[in-house]
This record gives structure tokens, C-alpha cells and sequence, in this order.
């Protein structure tokens, strides 16, 4: 998706959809966050009895994990190289006070925004052989920071702002087959050739909706996360990137600024 028309549109209503729901969830929503017990004074704690059936027994610690299918849409300079990816991405949240309104987040993943195969026909004592080599273009990225949240039922939301490192790295395997149905595939291996780190900045916005459990043990949903990613000057592969002169390879990296906005939605599990 080159068009920058589509993906600005795209951005502004995915960004514009986090801040509404946070809205409704802080005008007119009870909060259901389960409560850090609280242990009562030595003078007034009673024991309950062993028969009770109505003790629950309390998590000892609140956080939840989450996975994610996610779809990036590149901007700026970015945009004009690439086109949209995808990818997989993963988070923990971790609460830090009682109250549940602060937390820790981590996230994770792995976003595609490029792949090419190409086919090269050589022969080997008149035996036709197809290599077959397929070049991906990949940012591998790790963040933590800080995360508000917002508690409500059925609905949740959390605000976020994360500072990590990614890798842009492109990598090359190679496998050839056979006409002989004797001979199986054989993988030649991958290399990787263009690797580079550059720190990352991470705003983000999370929507939640529960599915499955109860207030005070395990919950499961689905979630919707919004994010903008903003990372500083980075030298990258793109298809096209690596031709051929006299049978040796040639790179022809691209460096610019790399900002794209990150919508992704997944399921979660855990305790807050």
C-alpha cells in the first residue's frame, strides 16, 4: 500500500477512535479493578472458618500477556520505499500500585515489510537445477515504559509510552530443487546481509473487552492496540535493494527516518 492518502486516513481514525473510548470509560463507567488486599490491624483480624465456601483467594501478583496479529503502515520517507507490513507482536503488563491505575508494559514483535524470490535455472551435468533464493526485509523491536489504564466493564483502556531498540535487518536463504524425484530439497543455508540498530519511541493507546472471567481471578478478551513508532536514521534493504553485476550481488541500502503507525488486535490473559 504506497498510497499516502489511504494510510493518513487510516492513522487519523485509528487515533482518533483510543482517545473516545477513554473518554466514555472516564465519564461514566464504574471501575471494576480487583483491589490489593489491605491486611486489617492485629486487634480486629479474625480467621475465617474452615468451612467457609465464600473465601476467594487473591492473585499475588496483577499483570496480564497478550498476543497479537498486526498490520504497520508506513509514513514520511519510510513510506515512499515500502509498502504496509505485518507481523506478530506480544505484550506484559505488570501493575505496580494497588489502585491498578499505574503499570508496567513490555512489548515485543517481529514486523515483515518486504520479501522477494527469485529464481536462478543452472545445470549440473545436464541435470536442470532451480535455485531458489528468498530475501526478507524484517525490524525486530523490544520497548518498556510506563501504562495508565482506565478501568470499566466489559471495557478497558490504557495509554502508553514505551522507549526500546529495534533491529532492521535483511536476510537471504537459498534452497534448490531437482527434476530427479529422487532427490529431495536441499537447503543451502541463510546469510544476512544489512544489519542495523536504532533506538525507538512508542505512543500507544490499548482498548480491552473481556470475555471470559471473574473480577478478582483470571480474565480473558480480545484487544485493540493503536501505536505510533518513531525511530531515528536507519539504513535498510528493500526489494530491488540487491542486484546482480559479473554474478556477485550488489547492495544498494536506502537511510532515512522510519515512522509508520502500528494497529494491531489479539487476545489477552491474566489478572488485570
Amino acid at each position: 500500500m504506497r498510497s499516502h492518502g489511504m494510510a493518513s486516513r487510516a492513522g487519523l481514525f485509528a487515533l482518533a477512535f483510543v482517545p473516545l473510548v477513554m473518554t466514555h470509560l472516564c465519564c461514566g463507567v464504574t471501575p471494576v479493578l480487583p483491589q490489593v488486599p489491605v491486611p486489617e490491624p492485629d486487634t480486629a483480624r479474625q480467621e475465617p472458618p474452615p468451612d467457609s465456601s465464600e473465601v476467594v483467594d487473591s492473585p499475588d501478583i496483577y499483570g496480564s500477556l497478550g498476543l497479537n496479529l498486526a498490520v504497520a503502515f508506513p509514513f514520511g520517507e519510510f513510506s515512499r520505499n515500502v509498502s504496509a507490513g505485518w507481523g506478530l507482536t506480544g505484550d506484559f503488563s505488570l501493575r505496580l500500585v494497588p489502585s491498578g491505575w499505574l503499570g508496567l508494559r513490555i512489548d515485543g514483535g517481529v514486523i515483515w515489510y518486504g520479501h522477494e524470490t527469485i529464481h536462478d535455472l543452472v545445470y549440473l551435468s545436464r541435470v536442470p537445477i532451480d535455485i531458489e533464493t528468498t530475501t526478507e526485509n524484517y525490524v525486530v523491536q523490544g520497548a518498556l515504559g510506563p501504562q495508565l489504564h482506565f478501568a470499566g466493564h466489559p471495557m478497558s483502556a490504557r495509554v502508553y509510552g514505551l522507549v526500546g531498540m529495534s533491529l532492521f535487518e535483511t536476510r537471504s536463504s537459498a534452497k534448490f530443487d531437482t527434476e530427479d524425484s529422487d532427490l529431495p530439497t536441499i537447503q543451502l543455508g541463510s546469510h544476512g546481509h544489512l544489519s542495523d540498530w536504532t533506538p525507538s519511541l512508542t505512543i500507544g493507546g490499548e482498548v480491552r473487552w473481556v470475555f471470559a472471567g471473574s473480577r478478582d481471578g483470571f480474565l480473558a478478551g480480545l484487544g485493540l492496540n493503536v501505536e505510533w513508532r518513531r525511530h531515528g536514521a536507519t539504513r535498510y534493504l528493500v526489494e530491488g535493494s540487491i542486484t546482480e553485476v559479473n554474478g556477485r550481488p550488489v547492495f544498494e541500502p536506502l537511510e532515512s527516518r522510519i515512522d509508520f503507525l502500528l494497529i494491531s488486535i489479539g487476545l489477552w490473559g491474566g489478572t488485570w
